[in-house]
Parts: C-alpha cells; structure tokens; sequence
C-alpha cells in the first residue's frame, strides 16, 4: 500500500487532502505543529509528526522520516503575514520564508533522493497569488512564486531522469474557504467566491493517484482569470492593476 505524508494537515485543505486520500486506499501521515494533529491521527488510524517546519529542528523530523517507504509527499503548510513590508517583523518573516520557501525545497530533495517507493508523486501546493504581486502580503505571494517555479522546474528535471522516478505536481488553488485567511487577517475571509477546501482536496488526490499523470493543476477562476491576464496585458500593466485591485481586496 503506498503511503503518502502531508504537511499542514491539522486543518483546511492539509487535512481534506489527508482524508481524501484515506478514502482512496492510501496510508497517510500527517505533519502539523498544532498538537491537536495527534487527537486528528487517532481519529483518522493514522501514523503523525508533531513539528514546526517553521525551524530546523522540525524541518529534520520530517527528513528524517522520508527513508524511501513513503511514495507521496504533500507540501502544503504555510502561513502568511498582512501588512506593508515596512510593518513585517523581522523573525516573523525569517518564520514564514522558514515555512513557505525552505522547508519545502528540503523536504522536495530528500523525498527525491530517497528513492521512494513506486509509483512516487511529489505535490507541491502552491497558490493563485503567485500568480500576481501582492501588496500588504508580498513575501507570502513571493514565497508561492517560488514554490511554483521550484515545481516547474523539478517536473523538467523528472523528464531529464533526475528525480528516481518521482513525478512532480504543481497545485495552484484559488483562495479556499478555511482558516487560513482570517489567519493572516485577509478581508473576504467569508466571500462566497472561496472554493471548498474537500473539493479541492479531491482534485488533487485524484491527480495524484491519475495514471495520466498532469504536472500542473490550477484550480479555481481567480487564478485562471489571472494567467490570461498576464499572459495578454504588458507586463508592467499587469503589475500594478492586479497590484492595486488586490491590495484593495487585501
């Protein structure tokens, strides 16, 4: 039976991903820093690694599990601060990038170094905002960018044969209906246009286990209305109209 470990899976869409994926056959562990995680794996009959990815410390707990037995790793924790670059504290940013950028970059190179077991997928969930700039949340977009490049790129390199077999997905989803937005103090944290996290979720399991095996999935109209707006509009327009349109959504 494969098995798969997501990251951020104490809530929101780390948690229906978790689930989803138990509905489909696979053995699932979970990674959150919140605690309540253990009481989700009893629950759930599921193996857990309590640890903030946020530190070294808790980015080596995950490494350390990642001994060539598991065939599925979800990246998917990740935080964000609201607020004007100048306003941002400083530990706080070296936490998120620590998060949002450097944990998954490690976790995506030992899971790929391991030789996992076969069939092997690596997701990398990144996100619509990294799409666009985003005033008064700008390292966080800055860290989606990032994620979906590191994707893109480790998806050409599995086509070069430099990743022992692991297939590589790129998520882009939408903004979701959990608590991720009033987390970070994001206005519309109630909009109906949010997409429902467990479809989502279900999305990106079935890709996951698909035999088709896409590299890229974006999900939801606000990214996909994004791309062809970048894709048509000049780039320094692009900029400062999704720019000041989503600062004044922020």
């Amino acid at each position: 039976m494969t098995t798969a470990l997501v990251t951020g899976a104490a809530s929101g869409l780390g948690l229906e991903i978790a689930r989803a994926l138990l509905m489909r056959g696979v053995e699932v562990i979970l990674v959150d820093r919140d605690p309540a995680v253990a009481s989700l794996a009893s629950e759930l009959l599921c193996e857990c690694i309590v640890c903030d990815l946020s530190t070294d410390e808790g980015t080596d707990e995950v490494l350390k599990r990642l001994d060539g037995s598991v065939g599925i790793v979800v990246s998917n924790a990740g935080a964000a601060q609201k607020g004007a670059m100048r306003d941002q504290e400083p530990n706080a940013l070296r936490d998120m990038i620590g998060l949002n950028v450097t944990a998954p970059a490690l976790i995506a190179r030992r899971f790929i170094e391991s030789t996992p077991s076969r069939p092997a997928c690596l997701v990398i969930v990144s996100s619509s905002m990294a799409v666009a700039p985003t005033p008064m949340l700008g390292t966080y977009g800055a860290s989606k960018s990032f994620q979906t490049s590191l994707a893109e790129a480790l998806d050409v390199e599995s086509l070069l044969g430099a990743t022992n077999g692991v297939r590589v997905l790129c998520a882009e989803p939408s903004g979701m209906a959990t608590g991720f937005q009033q987390a970070a103090g994001v206005n519309h944290a109630e909009s109906r246009i949010l997409l429902a996290p467990e479809d989502v979720a279900a999305l990106i399991a079935d890709e996951i286990l698909s035999p088709r095996g896409r590299s890229f999935l974006r999900i939801g109209t606000t990214g996909k209305m994004l791309a062809i707006g970048k894709r048509v509009l000049p780039r320094a327009v692009f900029a400062r109209l999704t720019g000041r349109m989503l600062a004044r959504f922020r």
